[in-house]
């Protein structure tokens, strides 16, 4: 009898995929490394610029590490974040190239899952050697790369696919620890940013077009629902504390001094949603974010 936990039976087809992984050539990975150099070559030598300074000297001026952790409770569930930011300006201070370097790592880092993931659900090293190059290279990531409090985001990104690509690995037929690992991932990009509501979703939305074996939504057992409970499990408990802390929040959107627009940040904070339809707040910071 099939389990929850159970990995499905290992196919020619999973065995190769697996087997594909495991062989993750060392030059991808140097190409992949100079791809990025290539791309942001010089960042190192860039100082501070805007939303830096003030989030960097917030964080300086923290009482120690719990202070950091909690003092956006009420705004959000950032633990991780905040903690990161803290470490790293006590170790670093006010030298920018360090950050810049952290951040050219951590887009490192997420380009190799990229690759990962793309040969893993490929099993074509050039595709997934394509994929990488062009996530690494294309100017979308800008700001999340060149700006410090931007690799906000890059910090976020790392456990969220991580998380994926450790499903992946477990769906492929690796050893269980790699579903335990995917879930640990999901708690780590739940507390470092609200873009990771929609992981449990994704994680979902994956195993039932891939993970399965690619069976079909209509021949699904009630042993893989059970296998995304954990995942869904932390997404309510990180709701409900978003919930218990709203009294203690503010909003971007009741306090911005000009019409204010959204993003995703944003509109998957609960604090926010909670303040923005409010007067006198609601049109000035609706129309322009409906608008745009």
């Amino acid at each position: 009898m099939e389990t929850p936990l159970a990995r499905p039976a290992v196919t020619p087809e999973t065995k190769a995929e697996a087997a594909g992984l495991g062989a993750r050539s060392l030059t991808d990975t140097l190409l992949l490394g100079l791809a990025v150099l290539a791309a942001y070559f010089g960042l190192w030598n860039a100082y501070f610029t805007q939303d830096d300074f003030w989030m960097l000297g917030w964080v300086r001026h923290r009482s120690g590490l719990l202070d950091a952790m909690l003092a956006q409770l009420g705004y959000g569930v950032r633990f991780l974040l905040d903690a990161n930011l803290w470490l790293r300006v006590q170790v670093l201070g006010l030298e920018p190239a360090g950050y810049y370097w952290i951040s050219l790592l951590q887009h490192f880092g997420i380009v190799l899952l990229v690759y990962g993931l793309a040969r893993a659900w490929t099993g074509r090293r050039w595709v997934a050697l394509l994929a990488g190059l062009l996530f690494a290279t294309t100017p979308t990531h800008f700001e999340v790369v060149t700006w410090i409090t931007g690799s906000n985001y890059s910090l976020a990104a790392l456990p969220y696919l991580g998380a994926l690509f450790g499903l992946t690995l477990y769906r492929a037929g690796r050893s269980v620890a790699w579903y335990w690992l995917s879930v640990a991932l999901c708690l780590a990009a739940l507390l470092v940013a609200e873009v990771a509501l929609s992981l449990p979703l994704t994680l979902l939305v994956y195993d039932g077009l891939m993970g399965r074996g690619r069976r079909p939504w209509r021949e699904w057992r009630w042993t893989d629902l059970v296998a995304h409970a954990p995942y869904w499990l932390l997404l309510g408990g990180y709701l409900g504390l978003q919930v218990l802390n709203l009294h203690a929040g503010s909003s971007e959107a009741a306090v911005a001094r000009e019409a204010f627009r959204p993003g995703l940040h944003i509109l998957t904070n609960l604090v926010n949603l909670a303040y923005l339809p409010l007067p006198p707040y609601a049109l000035s910071a609706l129309l322009p974010w409906l608008g745009a």
